[in-house]
């Protein structure tokens, strides 16, 4: 079973960032894997996991910085990563996908995610969705 890591950095006052596929690749379970390294007193956060699905919250209009790092386990073979990310129109988000090396028993970044796409007041959606090779 493989191993990737997530480490979701935002200043949007709300982020989701969603493993398309593959539908093997699970999201641990909140308080299991995850760790809040900055943000907690922010106004209004909170965040939430699914099995595919990372979403965090702030108050309105908030734009303090939150560091949310997730594990994530793939059962079956690797393959290509599709994953989606969307926040507010406030600020930006960037994500670090790893994954686990058994050869180094350590997590080697695959990617950087960027969305800072600014779509103006009034149109808060903002997509992008990233392809990754999984080795």
């Amino acid at each position: 079973m493989g191993r990737c890591q997530f480490l979701i950095f935002t200043m949007s006052d709300w982020t989701t960032f969603k493993i398309l596929e593959p539908s093997s690749m699970k999201i641990s379970e909140k308080g299991r894997y995850d760790r809040v390294y900055l943000g907690q007193d922010a106004p209004g956060f909170s965040y939430h996991i699914d099995p595919q699905m990372i979403r965090i919250n702030k108050e309105m209009g908030d734009g303090s910085p939150v560091l949310l790092e997730v594990t994530a386990l793939l059962e079956g073979q690797r393959a290509e990563g599709v994953f989606e990310l969307t926040k507010s129109d406030l600020e930006g988000t960037t994500v670090v996908v790893k994954a686990f090396n058994d050869d180094t028993k350590t997590f080697e970044e695959l990617a950087v995610l960027h969305n800072y796409e600014q779509r103006g007041h009034g149109d808060p959606r903002n997509t992008m969705v990233y392809r990754i090779k999984i080795p």
